[in-house]
């Protein structure tokens, strides 16, 4: 009993020591598994256009190929079109605020007792210039140095776009590595919660992305026609917002209503409804089509986002409405009943069809003048394998 149980302890010292250790692991090579899992998400978004090109006889390389030319093509178009004028629009934005600054410390300087009082905590135009516009400090200095950073972007970007093509293009090798390592028994229902998994994160970043995308481009050109200052600022700002789950619409559309009650109100209100009208179409529309909301519920997002703030920030807004999905999707097919796999394995073809398909195959494969010999090797295995049960089969018969 005793040996029993030190062996039970030394068990459980083990699995904490080797939970411990990975858990170091994850945090030492924090980047690397943030660069692959970024990888597996552009793979999962790509692999939905890339099967529909190839479930029209379209090659898997060339639909790999146009796939993610597509997209790497239109993201080079956005960043040339929209970084110098943003530039421009972004240097106006700040000398503009050092312009109203300076303005509304004089009206204050001379106002109400209470005004001079919170007039002497805040900074003043002298200061905020040098904040602002300096190129020693403030958002001049955040620009130059995320210039500087332009590099090693780019270089990180080029590695998660060759990751995530050689797992678009060899995925099945890489299922079968990562399956080996899990017992034979549950691979099946791994093999169908990854799949889940991946076809969900994908729907969801294609939905959020043309989402963005779109609502960038009619909320430009909208703020264009209506003389909205600023209209490609307030447009990224507001598009990029609309990502954040929960909170996106009112975080992007606050600051434009605010802002423009102070400048032209009729125009401020204006915009504002423009805006609640694109979100609509976003939400009810776009959205609906894209990624479907019965995919994941509310509540499970909202206990993940504030598990996703609390521990990352902002960036955890962004990172917790896909965790969620992915977790709904896993909970979904470990939780689903035993009798659901055996009711699968009774509608599984017999041997007669299965035999008959590889037949097809088969002559198909002699008819080739030069027959792959991968290709000629698999209907080798499945042929044995096909051999194997009719023999299992006809032994348990004579038994």
């Amino acid at each position: 009993m005793k040996t029993l149980d030190l062996k039970r302890i030394a068990l459980l010292t083990a699995v904490v020591l080797l939970t411990l250790g990975m858990l170091g692991l994850a945090w030492r090579f924090a980047n690397v598994i943030a660069l692959v899992a970024v990888s597996l998400a552009v793979a999962a978004m790509a692999r939905a256009p890339i099967e529909w090109l190839t479930g029209r006889r379209v090659p898997k390389s060339l639909a790999m190929s146009f796939t993610y030319a597509i997209g790497i093509l239109l993201l080079s178009a956005i960043v040339w079109y929209v970084t110098p004028r943003m530039a421009v629009e972004f240097q106006s934005l700040l000398q503009n605020i050092s312009l109203s600054y300076a303005s509304f410390e004089s009206a204050w300087r001379i106002g109400s007792p209470l005004q001079q009082s919170v007039l002497q905590r805040l900074p003043n135009a002298e200061q905020l210039n040098e904040l602002l516009l300096s190129s020693d400090a403030g958002f001049v200095q955040a620009a130059m140095s995320a210039t500087m950073n332009l590099v090693d972007i780019i270089t990180q970007s080029l590695l998660v776009i060759v990751i995530s093509l050689y797992w678009s293009a060899d995925s099945l090798r890489f299922e079968r590595l990562m399956l080996s390592m899990i017992p034979a028994a549950h691979r099946g229902r791994v093999r169908l919660t990854w799949r889940e998994m991946e076809k969900g994160i994908g729907a969801y970043l294609r939905s959020e992305i043309a989402q963005c995308l779109l609502a960038g481009v009619v909320l430009a050109i909208g703020f264009s026609v209506m003389g909205v200052r600023y209209p490609l600022t307030r447009a990224l700002f507001a598009a990029v917002a609309w990502l954040l789950p929960l909170v996106g619409g009112a975080v992007a559309v606050i600051p434009v209503l605010l802002f423009g009650l102070f400048i032209n109100p009729a125009l401020a209100v204006a915009a504002t409804l423009f805006m609640f009208a694109v979100f609509a179409f976003m939400e009810f529309v776009v959205e609906r089509r894209l990624y479907p909301r019965e995919r994941y519920g509310s509540v499970l997002v909202l206990l993940v986002t504030v598990i996703m703030v609390e521990a990352l920030g902002i960036a955890g807004l962004l990172i917790a409405p896909p965790f969620a999905a992915a977790l709904q999707i896993a909970l979904t097919e470990w939780l689903r009943p035993a009798s659901a796999a055996g009711q699968t394995a009774v509608a599984a073809p017999n041997l007669a069809d299965m035999k008959a398909k590889l037949a097809a195959a088969q002559l198909r494969l002699d008819q080739m003048e030069e027959p792959p010999p991968r290709t000629k090797n698999l209907l080798d295995r499945i042929g044995g394998l096909i051999a194997s049960v009719e023999e299992s089969g006809q032994l348990a018969e004579s038994n």
